[in-house]
């Protein structure tokens, strides 16, 4: 882990001068375990954004945490930090579709943690779910939402879940082991998550996202509204312009890259093609829609003359609405979501 945290503090040295801005208006401490770190490593990290950049008056820091690594000594080394917004992969309150999922915490474990979070001050918690399981009944959804709501928390993320090649739970399926993903059982999941999460007062502000009022993702928003934005650490991502970023994802090789003064990248130049699909793929998404000014004055591109039959098809469905010059999906809307973007691009 040490030398992990080394390559990772050279990293951002190397690529300080990225971003236009040395301001930042959030830091997000993601992508795996960061939970794990000691607080010797946080601090390591710390000293070196800090050191480099400026943060912004009330900027949103935001630690992701796994339920089994929240006690009271992890929580005391959090607080030396200024986090401000922790995300919680609690995933399910039902210890049936924990296992099937692989994960090591149990509900019980999960409700202690948020509990114990709260007592210690956190007063902006996300918590993540996953619905779409292919073992998850209704009853099993309804009862994880039921749960998750009973804790109150300030923001709640829920993805359905999606099978990528050469994973475990791909194998144990294709072997006959796991019932397959039913995109039917995920839709009819997706539209009491909606329901449940209106009645109790949440912003459905993305496909995947709920809010209480004033309690949006800063960070999340910067990538769905195509602000730049800068990625360290293997497998991490970043976005300038009309240039993308990453770095590979390969501890060993990416540690030895750094210490011989090398960044570990990979990039591609995306053209106004790509920016416009980006664009309309990841706006669509949020509650504010796609703006049809946005996309005349940026790419020249009047959506309305040249998806006119599309569009109208989509309104008569009832899947879009057309209002104040932007295409904003209707919860019937949100459930295919991609394939209207696709039909727009």
């Amino acid at each position: 882990m040490d030398d992990l945290i080394r390559a990772i503090t050279k990293e951002i040295f190397l690529r300080k001068d990225f971003l236009k801005t040395k301001e930042l208006s959030s830091v997000y401490f993601g992508g795996g375990t960061p939970s794990m770190l000691k607080g010797e490593h946080l601090e390591i990290l710390w000293e070196r954004i800090t050191k480099l950049f400026i943060l912004k008056k009330n900027a949103e820091i935001t630690l992701e945490v796994n339920p089994d690594d929240i006690d009271s000594d992890t929580i005391s080394n959090w607080k030396i930090f200024p986090f401000n917004r922790v995300s919680i992969g609690i995933q399910s309150f039902e210890d049936e579709i924990l296992k099937y999922l692989n994960r090591i915490h149990n509900s019980e474990r999960a409700v202690y943690g948020f509990n114990l979070l709260r007592d210690a001050g956190f007063d902006n918690i996300n918590v993540d779910l996953i619905y779409g399981i292919p073992v998850q009944t209704e009853n099993q959804w309804h009862n994880t939402l039921e749960k998750a709501l009973r804790l109150n928390p300030e923001h709640l993320s829920a993805y359905c879940l999606t099978l990528e090649d050469k994973t475990a739970l791909s194998a144990f399926i294709d072997k006959g082991k796991s019932p397959r993903i039913s995109e039917e059982s995920g839709a009819v999941h997706f539209e009491w998550l909606m329901f449940e999460m209106r009645k109790h007062g949440f912003t459905h502000y993305e496909i995947s996202n709920f809010c209480k009022p004033g309690f949006e993702s800063r960070h999340n928003l910067s990538y769905w509204t195509g602000e730049e934005y800068l990625g360290v650490g293997p497998g991490a991502h970043s976005h300038k312009k009309n240039i993308r970023e990453w770095v590979i994802p390969h501890n060993v090789n990416y540690i030895k890259s750094l210490s011989d003064n090398i960044l570990p990248l990979e990039s591609e130049t995306l053209t106004n093609e790509n920016l416009l699909a980006e664009y309309i793929l990841l706006c669509l998404r949020t509650s504010e829609g796609c703006s049809l000014s946005y996309l005349k004055k940026k790419f020249n591109k009047d959506l309305l003359k040249d998806k006119e039959k599309q569009i109208a098809d989509c309104v008569e469905k009832k899947f879009v609405v057309i209002s104040d010059n932007k295409i904003i999906l209707t919860d019937r809307g949100k459930l295919v979501a991609d394939k209207i973007a696709l039909e727009l691009l």
